[in-house]
């Protein structure tokens, strides 16, 4: 049998490629400057369900009915036939309005389910825009019968 003899030579490297770890960290640094600024923008909208607050306590009350049409109304009252049809585009001059004449009032929202929501944001946008800091969503529970 022959002799078969490997010549290994090992030899240390006393460098390390670090060129791809600094690509991975600007990568990793430009993904959070851009993502960063936009998490700021977020609005957190988790409503409560039992807030110990009904419409029945509150005073002050000042109420935007949207309807199953699409109509906006505005009353003093819970009572439908009591509200006056507003435009929405004078929406806001009319809550600033009622507002400079009692600065403490609770807005209450009532839309009919079949609006879509995006109907009711900018409800809340007039309110935004009027200054109005108590605004509340008015919901009626689930009848037992539908499932």
């Amino acid at each position: 049998m022959a002799n078969i003899r490997y010549n290994s030579v090992s030899k240390t490297i006393g460098t390390i490629d670090i060129t791809p770890l600094m690509d991975l960290t600007f990568m990793l640094l430009i993904i959070f400057i851009i993502t960063v600024p936009a998490l700021e923008y977020v609005t957190d909208f988790t409503p409560e369900m039992e807030t110990g607050t009904t419409e029945n306590k509150m005073e002050n009350k000042v109420y935007v009915i949207l309807d199953k049409e699409g109509v906006v109304k505005l009353s003093q009252t819970e009572n439908e036939s009591d509200a006056r049809i507003v435009p929405m585009d004078t929406l806001s001059d009319n809550l600033r309005s009622i507002k400079e004449t009692n600065p403490e009032m609770n807005l209450i929202i009532k839309a009919a389910k079949e609006r879509p929501f995006g109907e009711v944001v900018e409800l809340q946008d007039a309110a935004g825009q009027a200054k109005i800091m108590n605004v509340f969503y008015s919901t009626s529970p689930k009848s037992s019968q539908s499932k």
